[in-house]
């Protein structure tokens, strides 16, 4: 039995930055990730969580350690997200719990004024994270540079996630969820829409930009539904990785906060 306490709030962090809730490129609402893995306690840190899950089109992967108390040491299914959310519902945000599970339920238990919420659990046969596991470890940091086995991502930047979700809010005005990102002389670009039904780009402040291959800074890559997904749920500065002079590249990145360490890889998309 694997059992975790906190409060509800954190829980409810933790599925909205592993699931992700957005829009996908015809604008219909969706968790692309809508089921994961906790592994809890295996961490030197045993106070804590991690989560690697992908979305089934290989587009968005996510990695997430967060600061939480691990009772019991363990694996736990959440095999359905909005379920989970809508029994987490039932408890005030600041109630203090323990989520636990038995061999085919999740058990939710506050004891100050007490309240219990049972429903059926996942196998875990049925959710695997292993894949999502062997993508995240491909991309390995060394003197904060990403590297593949083929792409050196070492081109890094710090962004306000408000900056570009206000990107993803002019694509809604546009009706279009494509995003097409240029950082050329030490600025970022992002645009949205057509010339020729509605067009609107951006310049989105950055800070911290470095590049340690040393020659000038050349990314022109696009982005879809990932970037709605991911900053439309973060808050803050994040820090991204691109990989420089190769045309259609991923994104990496990265957020730290006092309770959770996030890492994410947004694939491009390639425009006719």
């Amino acid at each position: 039995m694997t059992q975790l306490k906190g409060k509800i709030k954190d829980f409810k962090e933790v599925c909205r930055i592993v699931s992700l809730k957005g829009k996908d490129i015809k604008g219909k609402e969706f968790l692309p990730i809508p089921e994961f893995v906790i592994n809890a306690g295996s961490n030197p840190n045993t106070n804590l969580i991690e989560i690697s899950a992908m979305d089934r089109g290989a587009h968005l992967a996510v990695n997430l350690k967060y600061d939480m108390e691990v009772l019991s040491a363990g694996s736990m299914v959440i095999g359905d997200v909005e379920k989970f959310q809508k029994y987490l519902d039932r408890f005030g945000n600041s109630d203090d719990v323990v989520v636990e599970n038995t061999e085919n339920r999740i058990i939710i238990t506050r004891n100050k004024i007490g309240k219990v919420a049972k429903f059926p659990m996942a196998s875990e046969q049925t959710v695997d994270s292993s894949g999502a596991i062997s993508f995240l470890q491909k991309f390995k940091k060394v003197d904060d540079i990403y590297a593949s086995p083929s792409t050196r991502f070492d081109v890094s930047l710090s962004v306000k996630a408000e900056d570009v979700k206000s990107v993803v809010d002019d694509g809604e005005a546009v009706n279009q969820r494509v995003y097409p990102c240029n950082i050329e002389a030490g600025s970022m670009c992002m645009s949205v829409g057509e010339e020729s039904t509605g067009l609107i780009s951006t310049i989105i402040p950055i800070e911290n930009l470095s590049i340690k291959s040393g020659s000038d800074i050349n990314i022109k890559s696009s982005y879809a539904y990932g970037i709605d997904n991911l900053f439309n749920n973060l808050t803050g500065r994040v820090k991204i990785f691109f990989a420089n002079n190769i045309g259609a590249c991923p994104m990496i990145l990265e957020q730290k906060t006092e309770k959770y360490d996030l890492k994410a890889i947004i694939a491009p998309v390639i425009l006719d």
